[in-house]
């Protein structure tokens, strides 16, 4: 019965929301009354009438997507930023210091590349979405690496059997998922709101995605592999929840607009294909692609060269 008062619950809450919202939008004038019956057919109303503009679209895709002139150096920075804080969480750690890993939070631009994998896949932007994934699994690869080294030539003040940064990323449950979530989804306003943007500090400490993978690379030093599986599977609870949440957002903030997404759909599903077949099949050919520009939305001047 209360799982049916919960829902209940919820619809009336959305119409009593966009009730307020259709008043908003008709500038205060007299509307008929939204209610629960009509609640599913008037969200998707209002999902295709919101929409961003080209300028605030292409200053959204700027900052999350890697490409262009600029690409090497952001590749480089985001990189070296990763050693960076994959070092102070991996000193962190052997510490057994909270403070310190917190630290290593708000260094790491590991959520960038994550919502960029988000935005591509909605937008259609196969390349974009597949060089994303790429620089995600790229900055994984290197923190294990990382902290594996560094874990072997360091001290650990405390051992990792009794280390509470290790033991506390371990055993991931369905409120670390819900955590990436809500991270996610203020990281993708935070992102399409410039008003907004000095809430990102606060995002990157939330969800935690760095320390993970050093807990891995500790545990593997340390010869235990249980530890090691089960961070790696919290890290990768993360951006799966970053992902689901941002692209709610960003269909919200009408970074990808309902109508795009039912006019664009085949290219849409064209590009979670071209995500997943990098994912199971890497081959040698894959890197060549990587700079190739996507094919343009009505919103992007047409590049030199479209997927293939």
């Amino acid at each position: 019965m209360l799982p049916v008062v919960a829902v209940l619950g919820i619809v009336w809450i959305v119409a009593g929301v966009l009730n307020l919202l259709q008043t908003l939008d008709g500038g205060g004038a007299q509307v008929a009354p939204i209610t629960a019956r009509d609640t599913p057919h008037t969200v998707v109303e209002w999902l295709r009438r919101r929409d961003m503009t080209n300028d605030d679209r292409r200053a959204v895709t700027d900052k999350l997507i890697f490409e262009g002139p600029a690409l090497r150096t952001r590749a480089a920075r985001f990189f070296g930023l990763m050693l960076f804080s994959t070092a102070i969480a991996t000193f962190g750690i052997q510490a057994d210091s909270t403070a310190v890993v917190i630290g290593a939070m708000l260094v790491a631009l590991l959520m960038t590349p994550i919502m960029a994998t988000a935005a591509a896949l909605l937008m259609g932007w196969p390349s974009r979405a597949l060089r994303s994934v790429t620089l995600v699994g790229g900055g994984a690869l290197l923190a294990i690496g990382a902290s594996w080294i560094q874990s072997t030539y360091t001290p650990h003040i405390v051992a990792v059997g009794s280390n509470t940064q290790v033991l506390g990323r371990i055993s991931p449950t369905l409120l670390d998922l819900l955590v990436a979530v809500a991270a996610g989804g203020a990281g993708a306003y935070a992102v399409s709101r410039s008003d907004v943007s000095d809430s990102l500090p606060g995002v990157a400490i939330a969800v935690a995605l760095v320390p993970p993978l050093s807990v891995v690379g500790v545990s593997l030093q340390a010869s235990q592999f249980e530890y090691a599986v089960e961070a790696l599977l919290l890290f990768v609870t993360n951006p799966v929840g970053i992902i689901l949440a941002a692209g709610a957002v960003f269909i919200l903030v009408g970074y990808s607009p309902w109508f795009r997404l039912e006019a664009q759909r085949e290219q849409i599903y064209r590009s979670f294909a071209t995500v997943d077949r990098g994912r199971r099949r890497p081959t040698p050919s894959r890197p060549a692609r990587l700079g190739i520009r996507d094919r343009p939305g009505p919103d992007h001047p047409t590049p030199p060269s479209g997927d293939a």
